[in-house]
C-alpha cells in the first residue's frame, strides 16, 4: 500500500432516529402550563426532580391509620400528577416502607411519621428518548409541620412545599447532581473563629519551573482566618504535576511560617495540564470562646482552576507523553475560597458539568478523523505503519493513536503496543481496523464520564466502520450503536476537576 496522508478527514457517525424535544408519554389528570417544553432526555439524566406541593397527613385521635396525600410534578416530563392514600398504617418503623398508588402510571409514594419523609419512585419515557426508559427512586425528610389542627377527633398537619432528587436505576446506575460551590457570606466575618466556616487564602508568587524532568513549584500562602503567612517550595515531577498521572496528588509545602505555629499541615496539590491548584491547611484562632465550645483548631480545603502564564505555549496532547523542554508559568496573587472540614465537598467530577461528557456522549453523533499517515515499509516482510489522530465530541477529547501495525486482516486490534504507553485518562479502551485490501477503517472507543454522579462513573462505548476514500473528501463511518453502563464506582485515574 503507497504511503498517503489525508488531513481532516471527517468522519460522522449518524444514529437511526432524528431526536426532537418532546413531553413523556405519560399524560397526567391534570398539566400545567404545557406549552413550557424542556429537554426532556437531557433534564432526566441531569437533575431529575419532582417538586411536591402541600403533603399532609390526617390521623385519628388515639388510632394508629390515616390519610396521606401530595400533589407532585415531574419536572422533566412536566407532568403533574396526584399521590392520595387512605388507611394508610402511621405507626411503621423508620426502616420499613409501605408504597402506595399514585394517579399515574408507574408512580408510587411512600410515607413515615417517624422520620417526616415522603418518598417517590416511578418510571417515565421522553418523547425525545422512546428508547429509553427512565427509573428513578428518592425521599426527601421534611421539616417540622408548618401546622397541625385537631378537630372532630382527627389531627391534621400540613408540610411545606419541598423536591425530591432522585437516584436513577435505568437507563444506568446514578445520582445526578452538580458539582458543589463554596459557601460564600453576605459579609464577610472579622473573627478567625466565624471566618473559618468560610475559608479563604490569598495566593502570592506563585512560580512553576519546568527544566527537563526537574520540576518545582513556589508559592506564599497567607490565611485570610488570621493573617499567618507562608512560604511553600515544592519538589515534584511528571507523575505529580501531569493530568494523566494516577499517584496521589497532594504535596507537603516545605517552608517556613509565621512564629507561634499559626498555621500546619499544609499541602498543595498542583495538576500543570488543567492549571489547577489545590491547598489544605489547618490553622489556629485565638478568639475562640472556649465556654461556647468554640474550638481553636480548624481545618480547610481550597481549589482555583485558572490558565498559567508561561513563557512558550503549553498544551497538553492527551497522551501524558513527558515534556523535556525548559519554561517557567506563573500565575497573579489569586484568592481560593473553600470549604471548612465539616462541609467538605463530595468527590469532584472529572470532566466538565456544564459541557457535560455524559449527555455529548449519549447524543455523539460522530468521531472526527483530523489526520492519518500509513507508512510502507521498504521491507516487505515487515508491516505498514499508521498513525491516526481522532477527536471524540463525547468527552472532547482528541486521540493520538501513533505507530500501529496494518495488520491487513481486517480484524480488531488493540491501539496500545504494550504497556509502557498509556491510554488517555479518560480512556478506557481503544480498538482500530484498517484492512489495507478493501480500504475499510474503524474505531472502538470506551471511556469514562462521571460529570453526572462522581460517586458512580459511566463508561461509554462506541464503534464505527467504513471505508476510506481515494481522495482526502469527507467520509463517513455508520455508528452500530452507542451504548453505556454503570462503573459502579468512582474513577481512580487523573485530575478531580472542581466546580466546572
Amino acid at each position: 500500500m503507497p504511503s498517503c496522508q489525508y488531513q481532516m478527514l471527517t468522519l460522522l457517525l449518524f444514529s437511526a432516529a432524528t431526536l426532537a424535544t418532546g413531553h413523556s408519554t405519560f399524560l397526567s389528570q391534570r398539566q400545567y402550563d404545557p406549552s413550557s417544553e424542556i429537554n426532556c432526555k437531557e433534564f432526566s439524566f441531569t437533575q431529575p426532580e419532582w417538586y411536591l406541593y402541600d403533603p399532609s397527613f390526617t390521623i385519628f385521635t388515639g388510632g394508629t391509620t390515616g390519610d396521606v396525600g401530595f400533589a407532585a410534578y415531574n419536572v422533566a416530563t412536566n407532568v403533574t400528577f396526584d399521590c392520595y392514600a387512605r388507611g394508610v398504617d402511621l405507626s411503621l418503623p423508620a426502616n420499613r416502607t409501605e408504597w402506595h398508588n399514585c394517579s399515574i402510571p408507574n408512580t408510587q409514594f411512600s410515607f413515615s411519621e417517624l422520620s417526616n419523609s415522603f418518598g417517590l419512585r416511578g418510571s417515565w419515557i421522553c418523547n425525545d428518548a422512546p428508547d429509553l426508559t427512565f427509573v428513578a427512586n428518592g425521599s426527601v425528610e421534611l421539616p417540622e409541620a408548618l401546622g397541625c389542627n385537631t378537630e372532630a377527633a382527627q389531627r391534621w398537619c400540613l408540610y411545606g412545599n419541598n423536591a425530591i432528587n432522585p437516584a436513577l436505576s435505568s437507563p444506568v446506575n446514578i445520582k445526578p447532581f452538580p458539582a458543589w460551590y463554596p459557601r460564600t457570606p453576605y459579609e464577610y466575618p472579622e473573627r478567625c473563629v466565624e471566618r473559618s466556616d468560610y475559608p479563604a487564602w490569598e495566593l502570592h508568587d506563585f512560580v512553576y519551573n519546568h527544566t527537563g524532568t526537574e520540576q518545582s513549584v513556589s508559592l506564599t500562602v497567607i490565611n485570610i482566618m488570621n493573617g499567618a503567612t507562608q512560604s511553600c517550595l515544592l519538589t515534584t515531577n511528571e507523575a505529580q504535576s501531569r493530568a494523566s498521572a494516577h499517584a496521589p496528588r497532594w504535596m507537603d509545602c516545605t517552608g517556613a511560617s509565621q512564629p507561634g505555629n499559626e498555621v500546619s499541615g499544609t499541602q498543595i496539590q498542583f495538576d500543570h495540564d488543567y492549571g489547577l491548584l489545590g491547598i489544605r491547611q489547618s490553622w489556629k484562632c485565638h478568639d475562640n470562646v472556649a465556654s461556647n465550645d468554640e474550638s481553636d483548631t480548624y481545618t480547610g480545603l481550597g481549589y482555583l482552576v485558572a490558565p498559567l502564564h508561561c513563557t512558550r505555549p503549553v498544551t497538553y496532547n492527551g497522551e501524558g507523553i513527558s515534556d523535556a523542554s525548559t519554561y517557567t508559568c506563573s500565575l497573579p496573587t489569586r484568592i481560593i475560597s473553600g470549604y471548612a472540614a465539616y462541609d467538605f465537598p463530595p468527590r469532584m467530577p472529572h470532566t466538565s458539568y456544564t459541557h457535560s461528557c455524559t449527555m455529548n456522549s449519549i447524543n455523539s453523533t460522530g468521531f472526527i478523523l483530523q489526520h492519518y499517515e500509513v507508512i510502507t515499509e521498504p521491507d516487505k516482510n515487515k508491516p505498514d505503519i499508521a498513525t491516526f489522530t481522532v477527536y471524540n465530541p463525547g468527552p472532547g477529547d482528541t486521540y493520538g493513536i501513533q505507530n500501529v501495525t496494518v495488520e491487513g486482516d481486517g480484524l480488531w486490534h488493540q491501539c496500545q503496543r504494550s504497556q509502557d504507553t498509556p491510554l488517555p485518562w479518560q480512556l478506557v479502551d481503544c480498538e482500530y481496523l484498517l484492512d489495507p485490501s478493501t480500504s475499510r477503517l474503524g474505531f472502538q472507543f470506551q471511556w469514562y464520564c462521571d460529570d453526572r454522579d462522581p460517586y458512580n462513573a459511566i463508561i461509554f462505548s462506541a464503534n464505527a466502520t467504513g471505508k476510506l476514500p481515494s481522495t482526502s473528501d469527507m467520509a463517513t463511518l455508520n455508528i452500530s450503536s452507542v451504548s453505556w453502563k454503570s462503573a459502579g464506582s468512582p474513577m481512580k485515574r487523573g485530575p478531580e476537576l472542581p466546580w466546572v
